[in-house]
């Protein structure tokens, strides 16, 4: 049974000081007479929640784009000469130290209209003078210019999503507007808040599962270089938990190439990686990870049985003093073509005595060139392939010249299996090979 637990509120009361203002703000705009505005008492208090300036752009002293890292938003004048924005951010990514181009188009209710950005990188709810950027000013009475500039992202910033205020004053050219991100004595002007995310985009994903957890028991891969397969019934909508180890690359797969992969935290609360198919991750702890599989990126689909895979690590190579059932060359006098004009299958048997062993891999001497492997092993039925009982993927190490011969260069091949391979003592075997060589070196 699930419980949850109660919410705790934490109140903290702020310390309040008393300061007066040092002197009296005047606004200056053509078509209205100066206005001055009393100095009054201001209280300072730890800030609860950004400002709200109120800025007056009825009579076009007012933004009507911003275009920045992906951001191109198209307004009018906002109520009060503000615009909150945040819900729009960058798609072009951003990093700590670079600077990105911004273009702000201003209105014509003055001749000179000033554009200013802070960010807030500290988190603290205020635009400080250290977060502040000049973008730049016009000075001709023309509706759509534009002002352009770079907004220098701080270097050492860390990734994650920030509050960026864009400001046009109708003021003369004044790179000191660093302390009015929160002014409402101007007057005449516009503010629009956005949402910058600095560093790499989270990665979006499928974190429901409507047909909840499968198996029950969380699979623990070998990390031997193979494929091992959590669940061959996997349902769409559906995830398994999969036992992962710092540093070390998973590949998660599912047996239809076009299910969507999303692989969440152990809660199932945040994305960690995802794509199509098959998706790589690399954790930075130890710990368990979901491992989603959908229709599409839709987070659709509901009972399409499939495999869902994991595989991580590297096969280990061949051992180097290999003796059993080693061959040596025959001075390529004969040979077996893969395929051929009768399609023909070629096939060794492998008799074990009377100790077994584990196959690593298997060196083929080919001709021509060989790019894939791949290996199914059958059991003995009366001195020929009987049932099929594994396959394995080669993994090509290294490749030797040993002659030429009919034309052809051969060459002796040191492959791995993906997985190694146990044969049962006294057992006969017979494993087929198939590659995109030429042809199979055999004694005549």
């Amino acid at each position: 049974m699930r419980k949850k637990l109660p919410l705790l509120l934490l109140a903290a009361l702020p310390m309040l000081t008393f300061a007066q203002s040092a002197q009296s703000k005047v606004s200056v705009h053509p078509k209205k007479q100066a206005v001055t505005k009393q100095a009054k008492p201001h209280l300072l208090a730890a800030p609860v929640a950004y400002c709200t300036p109120a800025l007056d752009c009825t009579d076009g002293d007012l933004i009507s784009n911003v275009t920045f890292a992906g951001i191109n938003n198209t307004t009018t004048c906002s109520p009060a000469g503000y615009g909150d924005y945040t819900s729009l951010s960058n798609t072009t990514t951003l990093l700590a130290g670079e600077s990105y181009p911004i273009a702000v188009t201003v209105g014509d209710g003055w001749p000179n209209e000033n554009v200013s950005v802070w960010i807030d990188y500290n988190k603290n709810d205020l635009f400080e003078t250290s977060e502040f950027t000049y973008v730049g000013n016009v000075n001709t009475v023309s509706s759509g210019l534009t002002v352009t500039g770079n907004i220098p992202i701080a270097a050492g910033t860390a990734n994650g999503s920030y509050r960026m205020r864009v400001r046009v004053a109708a003021v003369g050219a004044n790179a000191d507007d660093n302390t009015l991100a929160c002014d409402e004595e101007q007057g005449y002007g516009e503010t629009e808040d956005y949402t910058l995310i600095i560093g790499a985009p989270a990665p979006t994903g499928c974190l429901t599962a409507t047909n909840g957890q499968y198996p029950a028991a969380t699979f623990t891969p070998n990390c031997n270089g193979a494929v091992g397969n959590i669940t061959t019934v996997a349902w769409l909508n559906e995830y398994s938990k999969v036992n992962v180890i710092a540093g070390t690359t998973y590949t998660f797969s599912t047996s239809v190439n076009t299910y969507f992969i999303t692989i969440g935290n152990e809660a199932g609360t945040a994305v960690l990686a995802s794509g199509t198919g098959s998706v790589t991750y690399t954790p930075i702890a130890n710990g368990i990870v979901r491992f989603y599989s959908h229709l599409s990126s839709n987070c659709d689909g509901t009972s399409s049985s499939h495999t869902r895979s994991v595989k991580c690590g590297t096969p280990p190579p061949p051992p180097t003093a290999c003796t059993d059932f080693k061959t040596p060359s025959n001075n390529r006098e004969n040979g077996g073509f893969f395929g051929g004009d009768t399609a023909q299958r070629l096939a060794i048997d492998i008799p074990v005595g009377s100790t077994g062993f584990t196959v690593h891999g298997i060196e083929p001497i080919v001709a021509g060139d060989a790019t894939t492997f791949s290996f199914k092993f059958y059991s003995n039925n009366a001195g020929l392939p009987g049932t099929e009982i594994a396959t394995r993927n080669g993994i090509i190490q290294s490749s030797v010249v040993t002659g030429t011969a009919f034309n052809y260069e051969f060459k002796k091949y040191t492959v791995a299996f993906d997985s190694p391979i146990d044969l049962t003592a006294n057992t006969t075997y017979w494993v087929e090979v198939t590659s995109d060589a030429v042809a199979w070196e055999s004694a005549s």
